[in-house]
């Protein structure tokens, strides 16, 4: 907070991801709140389309494994702790025990500066456990294909800005469930468009991951209105106009 401050003095106005960075920058007295502005976050509408892949989805998850009646939960993330792996795979264990058409859908890889934060116990359980109904497909670039898989996305993390992630998700109209962190409440409606839970605590993570996976209406209807909100505030090209019309502004 105090390089931000003395940063503060050299600075002519602030953009930030998320109103809750923004509304921080206000109380903690590095810039006035008059320039200062949230501009969210955003992805490409055209890109992640959920229509384009309505008729490969089982032709697409027979490529990676997965049964056509199976139900899935995906992540997106890196392989390191903070993304919340340790919760999601003690729930995934528990859920797979009690649901033989449950899978895990893991997208993402360990970076050579991710030593740190190492999952390999909860991993190499999970793999023992789950068999051939944890996948990993490591790192891809074919985000809205694979988001295309699954019933429901997952983003247990300890801590995030504005996850793109869980946008994505919003316009393949899946139903999310996240932590109740920075960034994960600003864009999942508890309730709404899917669930957060507490931090760190993987009962509550099972808990609602089975409660919108195993009932079909509500993940639907979750992922509706995801899909809708998304459309309404994360469009890349509307995030990026924002900026643009301020710095018009700015510079007149």
């Amino acid at each position: 907070v105090f390089l931000e401050k003395f940063a503060g003095k050299f600075t002519d106005f602030l953009f930030c991801q998320s109103s809750e960075d923004a509304q921080d920058a206000v109380k903690e007295g590095i810039m006035p709140a008059d320039k200062v502005l949230a501009i969210g976050n955003g992805v490409d509408d055209a890109k992640f389309d959920p229509t384009i892949y309505r008729d490969s989805i089982h032709e697409n998850r027979r490529s990676v494994g997965i049964p056509e009646d199976a139900r899935v939960a995906g992540i997106i993330a890196r392989m390191v702790k903070e993304k919340g792996y340790q919760e999601l795979l003690e729930a995934s264990i528990r859920l797979a025990e009690r649901h033989p058409d449950f899978y895990l859908l893991v997208v993402g890889g360990k970076l050579a500066s991710d030593h740190d934060q190492a999952i390999d116990d909860i991993l190499e359980k999970a793999r023992s456990k789950m068999g051939k109904r944890l996948v990993e497909v490591g790192f891809r670039s074919d985000t809205a294909m694979l988001l295309s898989l699954m019933d429901l996305f997952c983003l247990p993390s300890y801590r995030e800005g504005l996850p793109r992630t869980i946008i994505e998700a919003m316009m393949m109209a899946k139903p999310v469930v996240a932590t109740d962190i920075r960034g994960c409440r600003e864009e999942v409606v508890h309730g709404k468009t899917g669930l957060l839970v507490p931090l760190k605590d993987s009962l509550q993570l099972e808990l609602a991951l089975e409660q919108i996976l195993f009932d079909k209406p509500t993940a639907e209807r979750m992922g509706a209105e995801g899909q809708r909100i998304a459309n309404e505030l994360f469009i890349e090209s509307k995030v990026v106009q924002l900026q643009i019309n301020t710095i018009k502004r700015l510079l007149s």
